[in-house]
């Protein structure tokens, strides 16, 4: 009587603790009735007797069971859907959190690479005797600083090479 909460339930209940008490109250009424007395038997068998009374408390006790059965049937037919309602969920997130995380390593590894590559072509363009090279340099970080330092070694080597040619020159003017 404390658990009820479906519609319907509530008028079920109250048939079926009516006829409880009634049946509880013409038990009682049959054993105080002599085994052998004919009076016992009609009580029981007989019109709203005993065995009527259990019948109709049995068909309500299975009516509300049924209630009840189809309530859990329907909560758990909810729950099946929900959960794959939230298992659709959780892998479209997890699918979008992998793209980001993708998006992520890709800008990063974009972001590192970019200024290394570009130092290693410029080192292969002076190896190859062409001091004309700047790295390009956007951020005051370790890679920043590399660059930087890069580019002011390649502008000594220019100047050097200048100088040095300068030299050259005037030697062999000088000499003839």
């Amino acid at each position: 009587s404390n658990n009820i909460t479906l519609p319907g339930e509530r008028e079920l209940y109250d048939q079926l603790d009516r006829l409880t008490k009634q049946y509880q109250k013409q038990g009682d009424a049959f054993y105080a009735i002599l085994a052998n007395d004919p009076k016992a038997q009609k009580a029981y068998y007989g019109p709203d007797g005993l065995l009527d009374l259990f019948k109709q408390i049995k068909e309500v006790s299975g009516k509300i069971l049924h209630l009840n059965q189809e309530n859990m049937e329907h909560a758990s037919h909810e729950a099946r859907r929900l959960a794959r309602i939230s298992s659709i969920g959780f892998a479209i997130a997890l699918a979008a959190a992998f793209v980001l995380a993708g998006f992520a390593a890709w800008q990063t590894v974009r972001t590192i690479l970019r200024p290394i590559q570009a130092m290693t072509h410029a080192a292969l363009e002076i190896s190859s005797g062409n001091l004309n090279q700047i790295v390009p340099y956007h951020s005051r970080d370790e890679l920043g600083q590399l660059a930087e330092a890069f580019n002011t070694m390649t502008r000594r080597l220019r100047d050097f090479r200048q100088s040095q040619s300068a030299r050259l020159l005037r030697v062999a003017c000088c000499t003839r």
